[in-house]
């Protein structure tokens, strides 16, 4: 792979992984409206930005070729639901002053997704990578003892992600096409929600313009990093962007605490720190298998994945 290669693709990752953590600033211009409603718009503006992106550039056919496949279009269904639970419960989060929590989630994500493939899909583990998720398992036990109620914030969005993951795994489809069918799959329900919740509350037709325009802009917020994270995973090695995706909730936690002045605790920190030492031993541990079976750190070892 040729560096120059790996560089783009690094930078692709690492503006993909940014957008994403900076996205709370978004979500915060739109802090008047529901979740629900908010979370209705993501999900038709994204399906038309992503479909109309597949026809503009002559990829349709990938489009037809997915739907017509059934066992791919089933996992893709259920991804649709878990990304949606996702989706929604972070941008409750984000308007309900809980980016501590939700960075939280997405710290241990990748750890309940390699537990996720252990327990389900029969992925080997080791002694370091076990206790890499006993001590985040341990942050997350803290924290809940400490508060006197489990995290659900937190934990829903590792876990929803994670099953997404699961789910983007088995149907083993490009990403555009993927996201759009599973936008178009959510996109009835939306739009349900939106006609029946009409009325002197809703933001349609009574918002000013500028809230008209981001609703709509939404759309464009989700997909465009996704198509920046498949540029990236035809460059680097999965490794890599592995390490490079703790960009997002790392600026999460930093705008929450710093611009928005979110409570950040001794007992955030005390879990912070072990969910932290967690995600190095795991990361260290998977960097070391990695150079294992690939000694000379071939770039594009990862799957190669198109738009």
């Amino acid at each position: 792979m040729d560096v120059r290669e790996e560089i783009r693709g690094s930078l692709f990752a690492g503006a993909a992984f940014s957008l994403w953590g900076v996205l709370p600033l978004y979500w915060k211009l739109l802090s008047r409206i529901s979740a629900a409603e908010i979370l209705s718009h993501r999900i038709i503006w994204s399906f038309i930005f992503t479909t109309g992106f597949l026809f503009l550039y002559g990829k349709k056919k990938n489009l037809y070729t997915l739907f017509r496949d059934q066992a791919k279009m089933k996992y893709i269904a259920l991804g649709a639901f878990f990304v949606s639970v996702n989706w929604l419960v972070y941008i409750w989060a984000v308007n309900n002053s809980r980016i501590v929590e939700a960075s939280l989630g997405y710290y241990i994500n990748p750890l309940i997704s390699f537990l996720i493939g252990v327990m389900l899909l029969g992925e080997s583990t080791d002694k370091v990578k076990t206790s890499a998720i006993l001590l985040a398992l341990g942050g997350v036990a803290l924290i809940a003892a400490g508060s006197g109620r489990p995290p659900w914030v937190s934990l829903t969005l590792a876990f929803s992600f994670a099953l997404y993951g699961l789910m983007k795994k088995k149907a083993r489809a490009d990403a555009l096409p993927a996201l759009a069918l599973e936008t178009a799959l959510a996109s009835p329900f939306a739009l349900a929600y939106i006609l029946l919740t009409a009325g002197p509350a809703a933001a349609v037709g009574n918002a000013t313009a500028s809230i008209h325009f981001l609703l709509f802009f939404s759309g464009i917020v989700t997909a465009f990093p996704l198509f920046l994270f498949a540029l990236a995973a035809n460059r680097i090695s999965l490794s890599t962007i592995a390490f490079l995706q703790y960009l997002t909730p790392t600026i999460n936690l930093a705008l929450a605490t710093l611009l928005y002045k979110e409570p950040f605790t001794d007992l955030h920190m005390a879990s912070f720190t072990l969910i932290w030492a967690g995600i190095l031993l795991f990361s260290f541990s998977r960097w070391w298998d990695y150079r294992k079976l690939h000694p000379r750190g071939p770039a594009g070892a990862g799957r190669r994945e198109n738009i």
